[in-house]
């Protein structure tokens, strides 16, 4: 009966956990099989016992009903310890939804202490950083309007921090002395069709029309060695001009009334003077909202009703 006593003192411990709790469920059905085995066996000896002595006979139904208790007593203990067990599973799991709770709450509280603090700041520096964008693209603009000879347009600030373009490279840059026709100003594709006919002259056979101002005159042209820097680069990128969608598609509410917010006070706020109304009617709002203005809130009195008779007693 040492399993029996075993069983006994987890009952009657409230402190084991669902895990011990399942084994001892276990070990009970183990107890359940064991005694079943032996009530079965012994009953198929009951036939046998008919023509036994009467000394024989008491012992057969002594040890036979000896075993239906034992059976009996191992099932009640399985029933009662998975009992048990649910019951625990249930409170590890309430202590789990607490722990979770308390856990919410601190992790809301901290975050609502960040937001209210560090966003209505974030709001400031992203309504002076558009002013700053949109009074760049206003130089840009004018300077796009009328550029200097030879010089690209400038790509607006939003484009150009997304969308970096290629600036040109050069690869080399060195002089070379060239054969070149007369009338014409960049040099021969074929410098081996050159005949010298002294210091830097001489003549070309030249049949493409392209470096023969006077093919349909003459087949050989004069030409003479002039000095070309000869330039190898990549070309740079096209200007990307891409409207201005962060000042248009960020919209930042304000944290209380009346404090800074974006993208509120007009539909379309895309070109830079668009962008600095905006600046303008954020800046121009009313004071912000104060917490410490609003009344307290009245003192609420609440009662809870308490079903467990433990709690009652020690109440």
């Amino acid at each position: 009966m040492k399993i029996f006593d075993a069983l006994k003192n987890i009952l009657k411990d409230p402190q084991r956990s669902p895990a011990d709790l399942a084994t001892a469920v276990e070990d009970a059905r183990a107890v359940v099989a064991e005694a079943g085995a032996e009530v079965e066996r012994l009953q198929g000896e009951r036939r046998a016992m008919l023509t036994a002595s009467e000394p024989d006979r008491a012992r057969h139904k002594q040890a036979l009903a000896a075993a239906s208790d034992r059976l009996a007593d191992a099932r009640l203990y399985v029933e009662a310890l998975e009992e048990r067990r649910a019951e625990a599973q249930k409170q590890a799991q309430e202590v789990m939804r607490v722990e979770r709770y308390e856990h919410a709450l601190a992790a809301r509280d901290a975050a609502a202490k960040r937001l209210a603090k560090e966003y209505p700041h974030l709001v400031g520096i992203f309504v002076d950083l558009m002013e700053a964008v949109a009074g760049a693209d206003l130089i840009v603009d004018a300077a796009n309007a009328d550029l200097p000879t030879s010089k690209p347009p400038i790509a607006r600030t939003e484009a150009h921090a997304r969308f970096p373009r290629r600036q040109r490279e050069v690869l080399s840059d060195r002089v070379e002395f060239l054969w070149v026709a007369e009338g014409m100003s960049q040099p021969l594709d074929n410098q081996s069709l050159v005949q010298p006919t002294g210091a830097d002259v001489g003549v070309a056979r030249v049949s493409d029309p392209r470096h023969n101002p006077l093919w349909a005159v003459r087949s050989h042209v004069p030409v003479h060695r002039c000095a070309f820097r000869r330039i190898e680069y990549r070309p740079a990128d096209p200007v990307v001009a891409p409207p201005n969608v962060l000042s248009g598609s960020v919209r930042l509410p304000a944290m209380r009334e009346g404090s800074l917010s974006w993208g509120y006070s007009q539909g379309r706020i895309v070109d830079p003077p668009e962008v600095l109304e905006e600046v303008h009617a954020v800046r121009s709002a009313k004071a912000a909202w104060k917490a410490e203005a609003v009344d307290p809130a009245p003192v609420t009195v609440e009662f809870e009703r308490i079903d467990d008779p433990v709690e009652q007693t020690a109440a």
